[in-house]
């Protein structure tokens, strides 16, 4: 059994600093143009690509009436390099490129580039349902260019910061402090909502804090989105849990909804639906700056006042997509609160936080194995017992060997605050000789041309509890 285990070091790392700016009008029409070019050598370059490939095969029906690709074995695929010649053959054909610094249509290939690789290793990962094939980009969604290298970065002796052929320093709001010195890039982005930001990728070191004597534990859960615990004890012997929800948006969420039914109603291309959809971008925005805010003021406080910080290790992709992930007899109007409230809480961004916060301040971050049941388990002290029916519906249960009344998420918290590699081998190998049997005696029969054959039920991966 592999246990993630992060003990993180004091090294220099690479951070972004990201502000807001405010354009004047003369800077507004240049940065368009800016954005314009670098979206236009993208979308050209994928488009080339796409070509290439779909030209480079030829469909063909068998005896079986089977479609089958043959790919022309003759005809190399387009690569890196053929997609540079490309942005030599744009420029020609549009002038007008030339006006745009280099180095951002370069960037703008390289994106693309790394767009291509991300879904070839995706495709090389069958446990992966969405691939995520580089899409197009559009205007109205989110725009952005990239500057990379020293030399094309020019900072004035007052800090003020200027772009590639622009007259005048960018009115920047800096809220923080960076070394200027060590910025490698800069990536420039407008906002479906019209703001504008700005980013600087600099290098910084870690900043470890002082070792604490603290040890925390954290259970993600459906009601109630955080339960922890830190081994605290109340006067009367009971364990306190401390627990953790998003700020409420339910009124933010109906304003979202009736955004959305008036940017509906508009008619495509017009200015009033234009207008429309810059206040449904606004408020889209405000939600996820609540969000942000949230968890970043959350994942500071556990990092700062803890030394080990034991996770679950989840795919929250599957929990979003997998529909066995829930129980038949469950209502239907209750599955869909549930997977609105999995898409809502996005507990992966509370995860990264706590983790690259924990790398700047040198705290240890412990992943408990992904087949540990610690909702299941009995966290009662010498006892064993694991309630392999537990439904997901299921708040709260008996255990029948104590008669200990547990609270879901608690008794997971209370679990993984005493994991060990050792005690989760045990209750492994349990979850792994219980769904053996279980296996066993459903068995199925499964029809084909060739002779029929027993093949076993496969809703527990077992090779991987091993």
């Amino acid at each position: 059994m592999k246990n993630k285990k992060k003990q993180l070091l004091n090294t220099a790392y690479n951070k972004a600093f990201k502000f807001r700016f405010y354009p004047d009008s003369e800077q507004i029409v240049l940065l368009d143009h800016y954005f314009g070019s670098a979206r236009f050598v993208y979308n050209k370059t994928l488009h080339h690509s796409v070509h290439h490939y779909a030209s480079r095969q030829h469909k063909i029906t068998d005896d079986y009436g089977d479609l089958l690709t043959i790919k022309n074995n003759d005809f190399k695929s387009l690569s890196s390099n053929d997609r540079a010649k490309h942005l030599n053959e744009l420029k020609i054909i549009n002038p007008w490129l030339k006006n745009i610094s280099s180095i951002v249509l370069q960037q703008s290939l390289i994106n693309l580039n790394n767009a291509y690789s991300n879904f070839f290793k995706k495709c090389k990962n069958p446990s992966i349902k969405q691939k995520g094939y580089p899409q197009f980009k559009k205007k109205n969604n989110r725009n952005s260019f990239k500057i990379v290298g020293k030399n094309s970065l020019h900072f004035d002796n007052n800090g003020s910061f200027t772009l590639p052929k622009f007259k005048k320093p960018l009115d920047i709001k800096f809220s923080r402090t960076f070394d200027r010195a060590k910025v490698s890039s800069v990536t420039v982005s407008k906002e479906p909502n019209g703001h504008y930001y700005i980013s600087f990728l600099s290098e910084d070191s870690y900043q470890r804090l002082p070792s604490v004597n603290e040890r925390i534990a954290f259970d993600s859960g459906i009601k109630t989105n955080i339960t922890s615990f830190n081994g605290k004890i109340n006067n009367k012997g009971k364990e306190v849990f401390e627990t953790f929800n998003l700020p409420d948006l339910k009124d933010l969420i109906k304003k979202i909804k009736n955004a959305q039914q008036a940017v509906s109603r508009k008619v495509k291309g017009s200015n009033n639906r234009n207008k429309s959809r810059i206040k449904l971008a606004r408020l889209y925005a405000k939600k996820e700056n609540k969000v942000n805010d949230f968890y970043h003021k959350l994942s500071s406080k556990i990092v700062s006042n803890n030394q080990v910080i034991i996770l679950e290790d989840l795919n929250f992709t599957s929990m979003k997509e997998n529909k066995s992930l829930f129980d038949n007899d469950i209502e239907k109007s209750k599955k869909s609160n549930i997977r609105k409230n999995l898409q809502q809480i996005s507990l992966s961004k509370i995860y990264n936080y706590i983790e690259y916060k924990s790398k700047w301040y040198g705290k240890t971050l412990i992943y408990a194995d992904k087949y540990y049941p610690s909702s299941k388990k009995c966290s009662t002290l010498n006892c064993d017992y694991i309630n392999h029916e537990l439904k997901l519906e299921e708040r709260t249960w008996k255990c029948p060997c104590c008669n200990v009344v547990h609270e879901r998420d608690e008794n997971a918290a209370l679990n993984l605050f005493n994991y060990t590699e050792d005690n989760a081998k045990i209750a492994i190998k349990n979850v792994l000789s219980y769904h053996r049997e279980k296996n066993k005696n459903n068995a199925i029969i499964v029809e084909n041309k060739k002779p029929a054959k027993i093949v076993m039920n496969k809703n527990l991966n077992l090779s991987k509890l091993t």
